[in-house]
């Protein structure tokens, strides 16, 4: 399930990167202290991996930046969308932001003005943006023994069959079995646009574009509801039918 969250302010100012101030914000705002706790410390296991099984997008309105200080500073309004395979987590949101005044996005007063539950019926097929950055990655040992990070990008022909991977095994570590199909994940952005996010002291490379999702009706919802890509609940890999998403 998905919600767009459409959201009021005087000025909202942040810093350039602000993935984890928005993180922070949505657990809070569960208002369920185990469920919370469980999301940011447990997660979804698969052998050695654990999966939150949550993302979340940029936030889109208008704004303007400043190199001096590192800030964005958006003007009266933006929308962004939460993404969960969990409807409870889109549920406990959306009650938590209908029953509340305001929220507090780093001593910004914040009003929630419009909320809209998406829950698309899919076919075979389906045509997605990124509406915020998409990564993955390897991490490969050399000679010397020295591990580094390889990020994949939209030219790389790996990417699309790491892409598919790692959904599967977040399938698995949610369902805990195999999915009952198959699916393709195509990149099909005519100009793919790359991001350098820091998240927390660490430097993430990441894309924004279009991608043809086909196959297993299924496992493509799956994919929209939990985002593509590592590093979901980072606020990376958020996608929606592109027909939904009119912002650039």
């Amino acid at each position: 399930m998905q919600m767009c969250i459409n959201i009021e302010f005087q000025d909202l100012r942040l810093p350039r990167n602000y993935n984890h101030i928005l993180q922070a914000v949505l657990l809070r705002w569960l208002n369920d202290s185990n469920y919370s706790k469980f999301l940011h410390d447990v997660g979804y296991k698969y052998e050695k991996r654990t999966y939150k099984l949550f993302t979340f997008s940029s936030l889109y309105g208008d704004f303007i930046s400043s190199k001096e200080t590192n800030e964005i500073v958006y003007k009266s309004s933006a929308r962004f969308v939460v993404s969960c395979v969990e409807d409870r987590f889109i549920e406990y949101l959306a009650e938590n932001f209908i029953k509340g005044d305001h929220i507090v996005i780093l001593k910004n007063d914040v009003y929630v003005s419009k909320i809209e539950i998406w829950d698309d019926d899919v076919g075979k097929e389906a045509f997605v943006r990124t509406i915020s950055p998409v990564t993955i990655y390897s991490t490969i040992e050399s000679e010397n023994g020295k591990k580094f990070t390889r990020y994949y990008s939209p030219n790389d022909s790996e990417m699309e069959e790491k892409l598919k991977e790692n959904l599967y095994r977040k399938y698995l570590a949610f369902y805990g079995h195999p999915p009952s199909g198959e699916i393709n994940i195509k990149n099909v952005g005519q100009t793919p646009k790359k991001a350098v996010i820091n998240y927390k002291g660490t430097v993430i490379e990441a894309w924004k574009t279009d991608f043809l999702i086909s196959g297993e009706p299924e496992l493509i919802k799956f994919a929209l509801n939990c985002g593509i890509g590592s590093k979901n609940a980072q606020g990376f890999g958020c996608i929606v039918l592109k027909d939904r998403w009119k912002f650039n």
